[in-house]
C-alpha cells in the first residue's frame, strides 16, 4: 500500500494532488479532515486525485483507509496549510500617491464642488423629522451634561430647559 502527495505544504487554495496505490484491496476510503470539519469519500484502489484546500486551521490530516482480507490499515498524511495572505487598499489620489483621512474628505468636497455648508444642508436635510429630532435632543443632552460639569448647580434649569424643550416639539405636532 502507497499513499503520497506532491507537496505538504502549501498555501490556502493551492491545490495537492494525491497518489495511492492498493493491491487486492476490496474498499478504499479517503478521510479528509480540515479542522473544521471531515469529510470520507470511497476511492478505487489505484490512482491520483487533485484537492484544492480552502480552508484549514492549519494542518489538514489525510487518511487512507484499505480493507484487504477483512483486516483495515491506515496510512496518514498531514499537510501544513498556511492562510492566504490578506491584501490591504490604500487611498491614492489621482498622481497614485498615499492619502489620509483629511485629504480623501477634500477629494470627496472637490468632486461634489460643495462647501461645508452645503454639504451639512444635504446631510441635515437628507434625515428624518424623528432623527432630526433625535439629534437636537442628544445635542442638548450633551450641552447640559457639560454644562453641569462647569456649574454643578445648572443641573435642575438644564434638566427643566430639555423638559420644556420636548413639551414644546410634542405641543407642536
Amino acid at each position: 500500500m502507497t499513499f503520497c502527495a506532491d507537496r505538504h505544504r502549501l498555501t490556502e487554495g493551492e491545490v495537492v494532488v494525491l497518489q495511492w496505490q492498493c493491491e487486492g484491496a476490496q474498499q478504499v476510503n479517503l478521510t479528509i479532515d480540515n479542522g473544521y470539519r471531515t469529510s470520507t469519500m470511497p476511492l478505487e484502489n489505484e490512482g491520483t486525485k487533485k484537492l484544492r484546500l480552502n480552508r484549514s486551521k492549519g494542518r489538514t490530516k489525510m487518511r487512507l483507509s484499505v480493507m484487504i482480507d477483512g483486516h483495515e490499515y491506515h496510512k496518514t498524511l498531514r499537510i501544513a496549510v498556511r492562510p492566504m495572505p490578506t491584501t490591504r487598499a490604500d487611498w491614492v489620489d489621482d498622481r497614485g500617491r498615499k492619502t489620509g483621512f483629511w485629504q480623501r474628505l477634500g477629494q470627496i468636497r472637490h468632486r461634489h464642488n460643495q462647501p461645508r455648508a452645503q454639504l451639512w444642508y444635504r446631510f441635515w436635510h437628507g434625515l428624518s423629522a424623528t432623527k432630526r429630532l433625535a439629534f437636537v435632543v442628544l445635542v442638548a443632552l450633551m450641552v447640559v451634561s457639560l454644562a453641569t460639569r462647569l456649574f454643578p448647580h445648572a443641573m435642575p434649569v438644564g434638566i427643566t430647559l430639555i423638559g420644556l424643550g420636548l413639551l414644546w416639539v410634542l405641543w407642536k405636532r
